[in-house]
Protein backbone atom coordinates (compact mmCIF):
# COMPACT_ATOMS: atom_id res chain seq x y z
CA UNK A 1 0.00 0.00 0.00
CA UNK A 2 1.51 3.39 -0.96
CA UNK A 3 2.25 5.81 1.86
CA UNK A 4 2.45 9.59 1.91
CA UNK A 5 5.46 11.37 3.37
CA UNK A 6 3.83 14.40 4.96
CA UNK A 7 7.27 15.85 5.78
CA UNK A 8 7.93 16.30 2.08
CA UNK A 9 7.87 20.06 1.20
CA UNK A 10 5.57 19.36 -1.75
CA UNK A 11 2.71 18.98 0.75
CA UNK A 12 3.32 22.34 2.47
CA UNK A 13 0.45 23.94 0.53
CA UNK A 14 -1.95 21.73 2.44
CA UNK A 15 -0.22 21.65 5.82
CA UNK A 16 1.03 25.19 6.38
CA UNK A 17 -1.23 27.97 7.59
CA UNK A 18 -1.16 30.91 5.24
CA UNK A 19 -2.26 34.37 6.27
CA UNK A 20 -3.01 37.43 4.20
CA UNK A 21 -3.87 40.73 5.81
CA UNK A 22 -5.31 43.95 4.47
CA UNK A 23 -4.79 46.97 6.75
CA UNK A 24 -6.50 50.35 6.57
CA UNK A 25 -5.39 53.72 7.94
CA UNK A 26 -7.62 56.71 8.72
CA UNK A 27 -7.20 60.41 9.48
CA UNK A 28 -8.73 62.32 12.39
CA UNK A 29 -11.94 62.85 10.38
CA UNK A 30 -12.43 59.13 9.86
CA UNK A 31 -11.43 59.22 6.19
CA UNK A 32 -9.48 56.23 4.94
CA UNK A 33 -6.05 57.48 3.91
CA UNK A 34 -4.28 54.24 2.96
CA UNK A 35 -4.88 50.55 2.40
CA UNK A 36 -1.93 48.17 2.74
CA UNK A 37 -2.29 45.14 0.47
CA UNK A 38 -0.98 41.66 1.30
CA UNK A 39 1.88 42.04 -1.22
CA UNK A 40 3.15 45.20 0.51
CA UNK A 41 1.78 47.74 -1.95
CA UNK A 42 -0.26 50.67 -0.68
CA UNK A 43 -3.39 52.33 -2.06
CA UNK A 44 -3.41 55.98 -0.96
CA UNK A 45 -6.36 58.38 -0.79
CA UNK A 46 -5.99 62.17 -1.00
CA UNK A 47 -8.74 64.46 0.32
CA UNK A 48 -9.41 68.17 0.51
CA UNK A 49 -11.55 70.07 2.99
CA UNK A 50 -13.35 67.94 5.54
CA UNK A 51 -13.12 64.76 3.52
CA UNK A 52 -13.79 65.14 -0.19
CA UNK A 53 -11.89 62.44 -2.06
CA UNK A 54 -9.71 63.97 -4.77
CA UNK A 55 -7.16 61.34 -5.83
CA UNK A 56 -6.37 57.63 -5.50
CA UNK A 57 -2.91 56.27 -6.21
CA UNK A 58 -1.05 52.97 -5.93
CA UNK A 59 2.45 53.51 -4.54
CA UNK A 60 2.45 56.99 -6.04
CA UNK A 61 1.08 55.98 -9.45
CA UNK A 62 -2.23 57.74 -10.05
CA UNK A 63 -5.20 55.42 -10.42
CA UNK A 64 -7.99 57.98 -10.38
CA UNK A 65 -8.45 61.75 -10.23
CA UNK A 66 -11.81 63.13 -9.10
CA UNK A 67 -13.22 66.57 -9.90
CA UNK A 68 -16.15 68.12 -8.04
CA UNK A 69 -18.54 71.04 -8.48
CA UNK A 70 -19.00 73.97 -6.09
CA UNK A 71 -21.16 71.76 -3.88
CA UNK A 72 -18.36 69.16 -3.74
CA UNK A 73 -20.39 66.66 -5.75
CA UNK A 74 -18.39 64.38 -8.02
CA UNK A 75 -18.78 65.41 -11.67
CA UNK A 76 -15.73 63.82 -13.30
CA UNK A 77 -13.43 60.87 -12.64
CA UNK A 78 -10.41 59.70 -14.64
CA UNK A 79 -9.26 56.08 -14.58
CA UNK A 80 -6.33 55.60 -16.92
CA UNK A 81 -7.56 56.31 -20.46
CA UNK A 82 -11.19 56.33 -19.31
CA UNK A 83 -12.89 59.57 -18.27
CA UNK A 84 -16.35 59.45 -16.68
CA UNK A 85 -18.55 62.54 -16.40
CA UNK A 86 -21.70 62.97 -14.32
CA UNK A 87 -24.43 65.58 -14.69
CA UNK A 88 -26.58 66.13 -11.60
CA UNK A 89 -29.85 67.97 -11.07
CA UNK A 90 -30.34 70.54 -8.27
CA UNK A 91 -31.41 67.74 -5.91
CA UNK A 92 -28.20 65.82 -6.51
CA UNK A 93 -29.79 63.11 -8.64
CA UNK A 94 -27.85 61.71 -11.57
CA UNK A 95 -29.28 63.03 -14.87
CA UNK A 96 -26.64 61.91 -17.31
CA UNK A 97 -23.57 59.69 -17.26
CA UNK A 98 -20.94 59.41 -19.98
CA UNK A 99 -17.63 57.59 -20.15
CA UNK A 100 -15.09 58.47 -22.83
CA UNK A 101 -12.13 56.23 -23.65
CA UNK A 102 -9.04 57.41 -25.54
CA UNK A 103 -7.76 54.37 -27.42
CA UNK A 104 -4.43 54.31 -29.29
CA UNK A 105 -4.56 53.52 -33.01
CA UNK A 106 -2.13 50.78 -33.96
CA UNK A 107 0.85 52.03 -35.97
CA UNK A 108 -0.24 55.67 -36.16
CA UNK A 109 0.74 57.02 -32.77
CA UNK A 110 -2.65 58.71 -32.61
CA UNK A 111 -5.63 58.11 -30.36
CA UNK A 112 -9.32 57.90 -31.12
CA UNK A 113 -12.11 58.75 -28.74
CA UNK A 114 -14.75 56.13 -28.03
CA UNK A 115 -17.95 56.68 -26.06
CA UNK A 116 -18.02 53.63 -23.80
CA UNK A 117 -21.03 54.63 -21.70
CA UNK A 118 -23.87 57.05 -22.36
CA UNK A 119 -26.92 57.00 -20.11
CA UNK A 120 -29.70 59.41 -19.15
CA UNK A 121 -32.14 59.20 -16.24
CA UNK A 122 -35.58 60.70 -15.55
CA UNK A 123 -37.49 61.01 -12.27
CA UNK A 124 -41.01 61.74 -11.11
CA UNK A 125 -42.02 64.45 -8.62
CA UNK A 126 -41.40 62.15 -5.65
CA UNK A 127 -37.88 61.24 -6.78
CA UNK A 128 -38.57 57.78 -8.18
CA UNK A 129 -36.58 56.75 -11.23
CA UNK A 130 -39.07 56.56 -14.11
CA UNK A 131 -36.86 56.16 -17.15
CA UNK A 132 -33.31 55.24 -18.08
CA UNK A 133 -31.84 55.28 -21.55
CA UNK A 134 -28.62 53.51 -22.45
CA UNK A 135 -26.79 53.52 -25.76
CA UNK A 136 -26.41 49.73 -25.52
CA UNK A 137 -29.60 48.45 -23.89
CA UNK A 138 -32.07 51.12 -25.01
CA UNK A 139 -34.84 52.70 -22.92
CA UNK A 140 -36.27 51.17 -19.74
CA UNK A 141 -39.45 52.49 -18.11
CA UNK A 142 -40.20 52.10 -14.40
CA UNK A 143 -43.60 52.24 -12.67
CA UNK A 144 -44.51 52.49 -8.98
CA UNK A 145 -47.57 52.15 -6.79
CA UNK A 146 -48.92 54.82 -4.44
CA UNK A 147 -46.54 53.68 -1.71
CA UNK A 148 -43.50 54.18 -3.92
CA UNK A 149 -42.90 50.47 -4.46
CA UNK A 150 -41.70 49.47 -7.90
CA UNK A 151 -44.33 47.51 -9.84
CA UNK A 152 -42.81 47.35 -13.29
CA UNK A 153 -39.39 47.63 -14.91
CA UNK A 154 -39.76 47.34 -18.67
CA UNK A 155 -41.36 43.87 -19.10
CA UNK A 156 -40.67 42.65 -15.55
CA UNK A 157 -43.41 43.12 -12.96
CA UNK A 158 -43.34 43.10 -9.15
CA UNK A 159 -46.03 42.51 -6.53
CA UNK A 160 -46.10 42.81 -2.74
CA UNK A 161 -48.24 41.57 0.12
CA UNK A 162 -49.86 43.99 2.64
CA UNK A 163 -46.67 44.02 4.76
CA UNK A 164 -44.47 44.90 1.76
CA UNK A 165 -42.95 41.45 1.23
CA UNK A 166 -42.20 40.82 -2.43
CA UNK A 167 -44.17 37.97 -4.01
CA UNK A 168 -43.17 35.43 -6.63
CA UNK A 169 -44.75 35.59 -10.06
CA UNK A 170 -47.07 32.69 -9.22
CA UNK A 171 -47.81 33.81 -5.65
CA UNK A 172 -50.90 35.82 -4.75
CA UNK A 173 -51.23 35.22 -1.00
CA UNK A 174 -49.37 37.07 1.73
CA UNK A 175 -45.99 35.88 3.02
CA UNK A 176 -46.52 33.84 6.21
CA UNK A 177 -44.61 34.93 9.34
CA UNK A 178 -43.33 37.93 7.40
CA UNK A 179 -40.50 35.75 6.08
CA UNK A 180 -39.90 35.20 2.39
CA UNK A 181 -39.89 31.44 1.73
CA UNK A 182 -39.81 31.20 -2.06
CA UNK A 183 -39.12 33.83 -4.70
CA UNK A 184 -38.82 33.01 -8.40
CA UNK A 185 -37.20 29.62 -7.88
CA UNK A 186 -35.07 30.51 -4.84
CA UNK A 187 -35.99 28.89 -1.50
CA UNK A 188 -35.21 30.46 1.89
CA UNK A 189 -35.14 28.82 5.34
CA UNK A 190 -34.88 30.51 8.75
CA UNK A 191 -34.17 29.63 12.37
CA UNK A 192 -36.52 30.42 15.26
CA UNK A 193 -34.96 33.88 15.63
CA UNK A 194 -35.59 34.82 12.02
CA UNK A 195 -32.01 34.42 10.79
CA UNK A 196 -31.59 33.09 7.27
CA UNK A 197 -29.85 29.72 7.67
CA UNK A 198 -30.29 28.00 4.30
CA UNK A 199 -30.84 29.11 0.73
CA UNK A 200 -31.34 27.01 -2.39
CA UNK A 201 -30.85 28.70 -5.76
CA UNK A 202 -32.63 27.75 -8.94
CA UNK A 203 -29.38 26.57 -10.57
CA UNK A 204 -28.74 24.00 -7.81
CA UNK A 205 -26.36 26.03 -5.65
CA UNK A 206 -26.92 25.61 -1.90
CA UNK A 207 -25.82 28.05 0.82
CA UNK A 208 -25.74 27.50 4.59
CA UNK A 209 -25.43 30.35 7.11
CA UNK A 210 -24.21 30.05 10.72
CA UNK A 211 -24.57 32.61 13.54
CA UNK A 212 -23.18 33.16 17.04
CA UNK A 213 -25.20 33.83 20.19
CA UNK A 214 -25.45 37.51 19.20
CA UNK A 215 -27.04 36.64 15.83
CA UNK A 216 -23.89 37.69 14.00
CA UNK A 217 -23.02 35.82 10.83
CA UNK A 218 -19.86 33.80 11.54
CA UNK A 219 -19.68 31.26 8.71
CA UNK A 220 -21.08 30.62 5.24
CA UNK A 221 -20.85 27.35 3.33
CA UNK A 222 -21.48 27.48 -0.41
CA UNK A 223 -22.00 24.28 -2.38
CA UNK A 224 -21.88 25.13 -6.07
CA UNK A 225 -23.56 23.27 -8.88
CA UNK A 226 -20.17 21.97 -10.12
CA UNK A 227 -19.73 20.19 -6.74
CA UNK A 228 -17.07 22.64 -5.55
CA UNK A 229 -17.34 24.16 -2.09
CA UNK A 230 -16.46 27.52 -0.55
CA UNK A 231 -16.32 28.24 3.17
CA UNK A 232 -16.12 31.81 4.48
CA UNK A 233 -15.75 32.92 8.10
CA UNK A 234 -16.36 36.33 9.69
CA UNK A 235 -15.05 37.94 12.88
CA UNK A 236 -16.16 40.94 14.93
CA UNK A 237 -14.70 43.30 17.52
CA UNK A 238 -16.10 44.06 20.97
CA UNK A 239 -18.46 46.65 19.45
CA UNK A 240 -20.00 44.06 17.10
CA UNK A 241 -18.33 45.59 14.05
CA UNK A 242 -17.21 43.15 11.40
CA UNK A 243 -13.43 43.27 11.22
CA UNK A 244 -12.53 40.14 9.31
CA UNK A 245 -13.62 37.94 6.42
CA UNK A 246 -11.62 34.90 5.41
CA UNK A 247 -11.80 31.91 3.12
CA UNK A 248 -10.51 28.45 3.99
CA UNK A 249 -7.22 28.21 2.07
CA UNK A 250 -7.00 24.50 2.84
CA UNK A 251 -10.12 24.17 0.72
CA UNK A 252 -8.38 25.97 -2.14
CA UNK A 253 -5.32 23.71 -1.80
CA UNK A 254 -7.52 20.65 -2.23
CA UNK A 255 -9.22 22.24 -5.25
CA UNK A 256 -6.39 23.84 -7.30
CA UNK A 257 -8.82 25.25 -9.86
CA UNK A 258 -10.51 27.42 -7.23
CA UNK A 259 -9.98 31.14 -7.58
CA UNK A 260 -7.73 32.66 -4.90
CA UNK A 261 -9.34 35.87 -3.71
CA UNK A 262 -7.60 38.82 -2.10
CA UNK A 263 -9.92 38.75 0.91
CA UNK A 264 -8.49 35.43 2.12
CA UNK A 265 -7.25 35.63 5.72
CA UNK A 266 -5.94 32.10 6.06
CA UNK A 267 -6.54 28.49 6.87
CA UNK A 268 -8.77 27.71 9.83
Amino acid sequence: MPTTDWDNPEHDLILLHKHRHIRHHYDSNGNRTATELPDGRSINYLYYGSGHLHRIDLDGEIISDIERDKLHREIERTQGRLTSRYELDPLGRLKQQTAIADLPETGTGKTRTLTAVKRRYGYDKTGNLTQSSDQRSGVTQFEYDKLGRITKADQETFAFDPTHNILSDDQTDKVADNRLKIYNGISYYYDDLGNLIHRELADGEVQNYFYDLHDQLVKVEIFKKDNSKETWVYSYDALDRRIGKGRDLCEIALHPTAELQTQDFGCF
